[in-house]
């Protein structure tokens, strides 16, 4: 599919997490913009889209035996993926990175 987007020249909007060695592969740093966020809000508004994947996982949430501890152990796993380390890995790519 990337391939195909790339191909068709057309300017492409993609809210994604990819390795950063992934996007040097594909891309170059005229044509990446990437949108960093405050910590918090990837935590507190990650199923605010009407994302698919995210509704499946949060449906999945709410059948659990206990919603509420199963939601804080999710909302800490998103900590972890997008902890200060992934914040300057991302800051410092190379690539233009816009902070909120």
């Amino acid at each position: 599919m990337v391939k195909l987007l790339a191909e068709s020249g057309r300017k492409v909007f993609v809210d994604i997490n990819i390795f950063i060695r992934k996007l040097r592969e594909i891309s170059d740093y005229h044509r990446v913009s990437i949108m960093l966020a405050l910590m918090n809000t990837s935590v507190e508004s990650f199923f605010d889209c009407e994302d698919e994947e995210k509704q499946f996982i949060l449906g999945q949430i709410q059948k659990s035996e206990n919603p509420e501890k199963t939601m804080e152990n999710y909302q800490e796993c998103i900590k972890r993926g997008n902890g200060m380390e992934k914040y300057t890995e991302f800051e410092n790519s190379g690539f233009y990175a816009k902070k909120e």
